[in-house]
């Protein structure tokens, strides 16, 4: 088999294409949880702090099955060496899963001493090794590794037993084709590609910073920063401009160059990074953050003097629905400080989204991509902001049909229901809260909680709201009287 003889693979290994990286990931560790803990009682999963998504997302799924979880940190050179590992190996270790190379910081680990490490302690290794696959040069027959992952599919070593999450054999061809792609590019990426990435960080360097030169790397990986400005703010700037780089910490950002860059493309990206950095600089008081999901991408700019979001956009990919949901909660986002939006909830959202019953999942999907954004900006002070309901509520419709002749029970849950609809989720906005308390003839009483308690607004502008708002739902006469 070509692809077999491309990566060093003995005949006797076994390939599982597979749709994606995180498949193949998932893939690994749970058979490994399947072949392996469930046989051995050894429950114990080793990983280090910057790993892909999908490995986390996967311990975090083993955990619920009974397996622990233990996260390594990296050296002052962002590796996992031989001495680390050892220290955090045990006797109920399963697993170790580990990126040969991390795709943001271009950093390579020793991978075989601690496959060596692995081996003798007894411990399964997993790797992923999409960063290095055309990158730097290897025969997989020369390391104890058990299983390797990548976008095209799992290569799993002889002797090793395994468990597919998913039967089927997906499209070998497809999967093959676009490795043994990248391996054809090897030749140029360790020359050409290194010689223009030499050539980027000597031209970064007139004004930045250059991360990780003393550790083994990816030639076509480079990671600096500048001073005083954050990872994000800029990469979004850079990004609008084409060019190539990802955020690869609070201020690290990491360039990505592919056997397709050019020497020219080079000097106008560093051109256009001097340019963003400096109007970054001047707008620096601007923070972007970003709630990236498989399907949302969620970006926020928030004012750092404030905490207020002076922007929001959206990038979206499936169902129509979830673009004019997204579209209309950025909308309602914008105006807002950070803890307003922490505080929006899925009432609030699908009183101005109205989705229909299936659409509950884009709301979920949305609230988890605004808590994923505002969670990067918690430390940014902010004024609080008292939210009203939207003048439309205040249109009288008339007396609730059949209210006069209700119950006084009856009418207090006629009334918690359309405070429950359509004011509760404003007043919790704010972090405060209201309940019915009493109702006699037409007047009623309400009891605050919360930042309601203390808030000037409670005997003003937010009890006329509760008020008008009753009056224009139930019955025109109510009178809402707050117990302080």
């Amino acid at each position: 088999m070509k692809l077999f003889e491309l990566l060093g693979c003995k005949k006797e290994d076994r390939f599982v294409p597979c749709a994606t990286l995180a498949e193949s990931i998932n893939q690994a560790l749970f058979s490994a949880w399947f072949d392996g803990t469930r046989e051995s009682g050894k429950n114990h999963f080793l990983t280090t702090e910057l790993e892909d998504e999908a490995v986390s997302k996967s311990l975090d799924r083993l955990e619920k099955l009974g397996c622990r979880t233990k996260v390594i940190p990296l050296n002052e050179n962002g590796q996992l060496t031989k001495e680390l590992l050892e220290q955090h190996i045990g006797p109920r270790t399963c697993m170790l899963t580990i990126s040969w190379a991390n795709p943001l910081t271009g950093v390579i680990h020793p991978i075989q001493e601690i496959a060596e490490l692995c081996k003798e302690k007894g411990v399964l290794l997993h790797v992923d090794a999409e960063a290095v696959i055309g990158k730097i040069s290897f025969r997989l027959q020369d390391y104890p590794i058990q299983y390797v992952s990548s976008s095209c599919g799992l290569i799993i070593k002889e002797k090793t037993p395994f468990t597919p999450l998913v039967f089927g054999n997906g499209d070998l061809k497809v999967c093959f084709d676009e490795m043994v792609d990248k391996i054809h590019h090897f030749e140029h990426i360790c020359t050409e590609t290194a010689r223009l990435r030499d050539i980027f960080e000597e031209l970064i360097s007139e004004k930045g910073e250059i991360h990780f030169q003393k550790a083994e790397r990816l030639t076509n990986i480079s990671v600096f920063s500048f001073s005083g400005i954050f990872a994000d703010s800029l990469v979004h700037q850079l990004k609008k401009k084409g060019v190539l780089c990802r955020a690869a910490g609070k201020y690290a950002i990491s360039y990505i160059l592919t056997h397709q860059t050019t020497e020219e493309q080079v000097e106008r990206d560093v051109a256009m990074i001097f340019k963003m950095a400096d109007f970054t600089m001047q707008g620096r008081q601007q923070r972007v953050c970003i709630g990236a999901l498989s399907d949302l991408e969620l970006h926020l700019l928030i004012d750092e003097t404030n905490g207020i979001i002076t922007h929001a956009k959206f990038q979206a990919t499936g169902s129509p629905l979830l673009v004019t949901a997204a579209e209309i909660t950025c909308g309602i986002l914008i105006g807002k400080n950070h803890g307003q939006a922490r505080r929006i909830n899925a009432d609030l959202l699908d009183k101005y989204l109205s989705l229909p019953k299936e659409g509950y999942v884009i709301l979920n999907l949305l609230l988890a991509a605004i808590d994923m954004a505002v969670e990067q900006c918690s430390d940014i002070p902010y004024t609080e902001i008292h939210e009203s309901p939207p003048s439309d509520l205040f249109e009288s419709q008339g007396i609730f049909p059949g209210y006069e002749t209700m119950s006084e029970l009856k009418k207090m849950d006629v009334i918690e229901q359309i405070i429950e609809k359509e004011i509760r989720p404003y007043v919790e906005l704010d972090a405060g809260g209201v309940e019915v308390l009493d109702l006699k003839g037409n007047e009623l009483t309400i009891v605050y909680s919360g930042s309601c308690t203390t808030c000037y607004s409670s005997t003003g502008s937010t009890l006329n709201a509760i008020q008008q708002i009753l009056r224009a739902k139930v019955h025109p006469e109510l009178v809402v009287i707050p117990r302080l």
